[in-house]
């Protein structure tokens, strides 16, 4: 306890133990191990807190800090995986997007390349081009949920 806290308890100074020392010095007495004993016991009287609570209270008082605590820290990792599950939404959001676009590009591949492109640039480049534009297209939103799985703040250091 401080005596900032408790204004009718004033602090000693190191000047006002040198004082008493010196005090004691000129009196012709000596200061040997038991007057600096006695010396210390007079100091911690005069800085004792009065009416201190007892040891019960402070328990309590304890308990309930730790409880209120747990308290704001359940509801901070609420609200964090609250954010997480919003931002996690939109990450599957594309993934998926992804998916179907190569699933899309595979059926492509199979039907569309063989019956439309065949008679004007043969079966072999037409399956190249229209494979490779969905293909790509998957591959754009892919990279774009990996990037934004990469960024979700799941733990401490990111924001």
């Amino acid at each position: 306890m401080t005596a900032d806290k408790h204004p009718e308890v004033t602090p000693v100074t190191n000047d006002e133990i040198a004082s008493r020392r010196l005090s004691s010095e000129n009196n012709g007495e000596h200061m040997d191990g038991d007057a600096n004993e006695i010396l210390a016991d007079e100091i911690v009287d005069e800085i004792a807190v009065p009416n201190e609570k007892p040891l019960a209270d402070q328990i309590s008082e304890v308990i309930a800090d730790a409880r209120a605590l747990a308290d704001a820290e359940i509801a901070y990792f609420k609200a964090k995986i609250d954010v997480n599950i919003g931002a996690t939404k939109k990450v599957l959001a594309f993934f998926g997007f992804g998916i179907a676009l190569i699933a899309a590009g595979l059926t492509a591949l199979i039907f569309g390349l063989l019956l439309t492109l065949a008679p004007y640039i043969g079966p072999g480049p037409a399956t190249a081009v229209v494979a490779g534009i969905s293909i790509l297209s998957g591959a754009i939103f892919l990279a774009i949920s990996v990037r934004r799985a990469r960024s979700l703040p799941l733990d401490g250091d990111k924001p």
